[in-house]
């Protein structure tokens, strides 16, 4: 469903300052990718602030999320994505904050996503590199790919996810080889 916040008659002398404060979420502590929709309904700037909060009151919206300032009305509405941290277990609320001066429109805000990330934690043997390498996060049900380069005179031994061999020894193509961890669930 898409919030529309905008003045109650276009053009009018209000000035924007309006709040929407959406229904709870129970968030395990962890990381999570966080999106959403935005558009302006005119070509006058507009702007919009999304936070966080364990309560459905604006003071209560403690984290901020995004800030989008001068927004004005494009062809598609822009997605904006970024990555935070939940570092407590608990019931959480998102504010969306828009203000704009007397007279503009109002803008739009659409397709929330609140999605956990899986923590995969990634190595390599001697003699070759993988990237990305180390801890990284994957969006929950996502892909991630894999770039694999042996160094010279080396080839690919093979690769493993959670000790079982899913990409067998490669002495022919020895040089680059991409593997895709399919629809990431788990660690």
């Amino acid at each position: 469903r898409v919030v529309r916040l905008a003045d109650a008659e276009p053009r009018d002398a209000a000035a924007a300052d309006d709040w929407f404060i959406s229904p709870c979420f129970n968030l395990p502590a962890g990381k999570y990718q966080i999106s959403y929709t935005y558009n302006a309904l005119s070509p006058m700037s507009e702007n919009l602030s999304v936070y966080m909060g364990m309560g459905a009151t604006p003071a209560d919206m403690t984290t901020l999320i995004g800030a989008q300032n001068g927004i004005v009305k494009t062809a598609q509405n822009v997605v904006y994505t970024t990555v935070i941290d939940v570092p407590t277990a608990g019931i959480y609320n998102f504010g969306v904050y828009a203000n704009s001066l007397a007279g503009n429109m109002g803008v739009t805000f659409d397709n929330l996503k609140i999605t956990p990330m899986v923590n995969v934690l990634v190595t390599t043997g001697a003699n070759g590199t993988i990237n990305p390498i180390g801890s990284i996060y994957v969006p929950y049900g996502n892909n991630q790919v894999f770039g694999i380069s042996p160094d010279a005179m080396y080839h690919t031994a093979g690769v493993w996810v959670n000790n079982e061999q899913v990409v067998e020894e490669d002495m022919q193509n020895s040089r680059f080889l991409t593997y895709t961890l399919n629809n990431v669930v788990s660690p």
